[in-house]
């Protein structure tokens, strides 16, 4: 059975000469499929993914996550979540 983990990102990326530092907590998989739903989002703002640097990745507890609706998702005995196979 495959288990959903929470994993939260720290990135920067410049804007109009500014540094911009953005931190999202995301439900995956793996590591791979976080990052790539993270740089995901960042893109439906025009952020290019060239133009990201990643600083960190980790995997939190489900506890942890800032976002309540998230938190819920991660925290329930059988999390739905869709994957490309």
């Amino acid at each position: 059975m495959i288990s959903v983990k929470a994993f939260r990102i720290q990135a920067r990326y410049r804007r109009a000469k500014k540094e911009i530092n953005v931190r999202r907590d995301v439900l995956a998989i793996n590591k791979n499929a976080a990052l790539e739903k993270f740089l995901s989002e960042l893109g439906r703002h025009g952020v290019k993914r060239n133009e990201i640097d990643i600083l960190n990745i980790e995997e939190i507890d489900p506890s942890e996550v800032r976002s309540s609706k998230l938190r819920k998702i991660a925290l329930a005995e059988k999390p739905v979540i869709y994957t490309e196979d």
